[in-house]
């Protein structure tokens, strides 16, 4: 007990040192990486979707309002809006969230010495969180939420949290992979009849909906170009400008070489034993189970920006525990792959912003370093994502045998 009050008092103390860095970030030249153009302008355009709509104005049909149409499910619509909280979310929202995201992230990660501090601190102080907060874009809150999600015991409320993001943002659906094991004494029935409320819940609301999701479905705003890119969909697109090759053809050799690692990487985990270090109802492992389950769906099957690898702090605590209680010689490649990809996101930022494409008769060319660095770190990412899946692999076999002996019994 005396130690855990200890390292929480270390984890306030960095919180408070940390904090007033992170303002002098948001409001200096240094914190510009990106050169944003508004801060907070993912949260700004969001209120304003919500006051459009507030006034009346159809905003999945027509852009009067706001010249933008809204990219996200009608469920957003459902956060309260008047004029008052308008103040309230302009002022202070931006300002709060952000200081409950680096607490939170503290907190979860409860570094012990200097080492996780550090490592922390690398995660934290990066482009990708920079970007994210710089924006205030909605993956913020479903960051938060996430850890909610995790620790809260009041499972209705997890359920219904997951619906609402689910619908807004549609990757969150990922989420309800909680429901297998947020409580794994529950029993076989249980579990088909909270999927099916889920379930059934989130098609009602869709159905009643249609055409706005039909809409968000068929945007093509949002997605992330070769630039701010996190997807294993980048070497393609690399191939693509680099050496003219077809992404339709690159993409599968690709994804089978990312099937190749995967495999390989599981078998050297499995000859260290690592099963028998899984502690199934630890809340480390569960946060990094579903937060690294997001994080590989999302980078298979998404043009992501870079600031979804916020995800990646949520890993951290479950990885420290296993490289530093049990050191597992694969997590300390990992580790050090997530430094090396972390540190090396500021030479990825940098070019992102001097020098990354030119036009010549209207067709797009990428210049030769900002390729060559977008490839460095599309290789790290690639590297990081499977060690990830690799575990993941190996948690989800384990959480099947365990679901599976509780209901024999």
């Amino acid at each position: 007990m005396q130690l855990y009050l200890k390292n929480f008092k270390y984890s306030i103390f960095l919180s408070l040192l940390l904090i007033p860095l992170y303002y002098f970030f948001l409001y200096s030249n240094m914190w510009n990486i990106f050169k944003a153009q508004t801060i907070f302008g993912d949260l700004k355009l969001n209120i304003l979707w919500l006051k459009c709509n507030y006034e009346g104005f159809k905003v999945f049909e027509d852009n009067s309002c706001n010249f933008v149409k809204t990219n996200y499910g009608p469920t957003l619509f459902l956060i309260p809006f008047n004029e008052k909280l308008e103040i309230f979310y302009i002022k202070f929202l931006p300002y709060i969230t952000y200081l409950i995201f680096i607490v939170s992230s503290i907190l979860v990660n409860n570094p012990k010495n200097l080492i996780q501090s550090s490592i922390l601190f690398i995660f934290i102080y990066n482009p990708a969180v920079f970007l994210l907060l710089e924006r205030m874009n909605f993956d913020v809150f479903i960051f938060l939420l996430l850890v909610f999600i995790i620790y809260n015991r009041f499972f209705l409320l997890n359920w219904i949290t997951i619906i609402f993001l689910g619908l807004t943002k549609i990757y969150p659906f990922i989420f309800g992979i909680n429901i297998f094991i947020e409580n794994l004494k529950r029993s076989k029935k249980n579990l088909i009849c909270i999927f099916l409320f889920i379930s059934l819940t989130s098609l009602t609301y869709i159905l009643l909906n249609l055409d706005e999701y039909f809409y968000v479905l068929t945007s093509t705003g949002g997605k992330a170009g070769l630039h701010f890119l996190f997807s294993i969909k980048s070497f393609s697109k690399i191939l693509k400008y680099a050496l003219d090759i077809n992404y339709i053809i690159s993409l599968p050799i690709i994804l089978g070489f990312f099937y190749f690692l995967i495999k390989k990487i599981i078998f050297y985990l499995n000859r260290e034993n690592i099963t028998e270090f899984l502690d199934l109802e630890s809340n480390k492992l569960k946060l990094f189970f579903v937060s690294g389950l997001t994080i590989v769906l999302c980078y298979i099957f998404f043009s992501n920006y870079l600031y979804r690898e916020a995800f990646f702090i949520l890993m951290l605590p479950f990885i420290n525990d296993l490289f530093f209680n049990k050191k597992f010689s694969y997590i300390k490649i990992l580790l050090l792959l997530f430094v090396v990809k972390f540190i090396f996101q500021f030479v990825y930022g940098y070019f992102n912003i001097s020098d990354s494409f030119y036009h010549v008769n209207y067709v797009r060319f990428y210049s030769f370093p900002f390729l060559l660095v977008s490839l460095i770190k599309g290789i790290l990412d690639f590297l990081v994502v499977a060690f990830i899946t690799s575990i993941i692999v190996i948690i989800i076999k384990e959480y099947y045998k365990k679901i599976k002996l509780i209901n024999v019994l």
